[in-house]
């Protein structure tokens, strides 16, 4: 079980880390080239927390369809439709909290009156 969390966590800490690369490049061109594309740096943190949360849900939904995947090959496995059944259940968990996150951003950003850039996810 914890073996399968420390596996979890270092998907999620490899999606993580493209996020930032993708965001460094973004600055870098906007550095040498003078040209800005996203204007300030509300924008490009408002950027960043939608392609965080984009590949995070995507992670969600690929653990979701993997748990569905080892629960239909279980072959009535007691142990492995357990671990089949709790992977699930974190997926699901896992979107509840994506939905949550992103709700609450967007009420924190509206109070602020904060515009979000549409495009995102």
């Amino acid at each position: 079980m914890l073996k399968n969390i420390k596996n979890h966590l270092a998907v999620v800490g490899s999606l993580a880390t493209l996020t930032v690369g993708n965001v460094a490049a973004a600055a870098t061109t906007e550095i040498e080239t003078g040209l800005t594309k996203t204007g300030n740096l509300e924008t490009i943190i408002q950027s960043v927390m939608n392609t965080f949360m984009a590949i995070v849900g995507l992670a969600t939904i690929v653990y979701l369809i993997y748990g569905g995947f080892m629960y239909l090959t279980s072959g009535g496995n007691a142990e492995k439709v357990t671990t089949a059944k709790n992977t699930i259940i974190y997926a699901i968990v896992g979107i509840i909290i994506i939905g949550a996150a992103y709700a609450i951003r967007g009420f924190v950003l509206d109070r602020l009156s904060i515009t979000i850039p549409t495009g995102g996810i």
